[in-house]
């Protein structure tokens, strides 16, 4: 399992990867510490019943899609779509949807608290935890500064 736990001081945007052999480590920002109490005996894939780092039992699932991968398909599915449509009649198309699909079962899942914001690769899926809820969001958004990790 690991963590991105995000900095808690105010304005910083920086984080640390974090796992039950490295439960500490600096913020790559302003460098402050940030730590996770993970438990002692913790198995390979747990399901996470609350956040290690606040204690928040509300947690949602997302796909950990990389930005610069989403953004390569884009491109790569205008140019096919723009270059071949015509000439494969439609059938670039058709490639674009299998690659999506593809895509889909291969990117993995984490887990991610509402609360401070912390993401979890490599735990297993809990049934409670569904996608991300806006209402649930709103119950912990910071009314003077909304967005960002933790409402930074």
């Amino acid at each position: 399992m690991k963590v991105r736990a995000w900095c808690e001081r105010e304005k910083c945007l920086g984080f640390t990867m974090l796992s039950p052999e490295h439960p500490s480590g600096e913020c790559h920002v302003c460098g402050d510490p940030v730590k996770i109490a993970f438990p002692d005996a913790m198995p390979s894939k747990p399901e996470l019943p609350a956040c290690l780092r606040c204690g928040c039992a509300n947690l949602y699932l997302e796909k950990a899609f990389p930005q610069g991968l989403g953004c390569l398909v884009m491109v790569t599915s205008a140019v096919l779509a723009i270059a071949f449509a015509q000439r494969t009649w439609g059938l670039s198309f058709l490639a674009i949807v299998v690659l999506d699909f593809v895509l889909y079962f291969i990117v993995p899942t984490r887990t991610i608290c509402y609360q401070c914001s912390a993401e979890y690769y490599g735990v297993g899926r809990n049934p409670r935890h569904k996608g991300y809820d806006l209402l649930i969001a709103g119950k912990y958004a910071d009314s003077e500064d909304v967005g960002g990790p933790a409402g930074h």
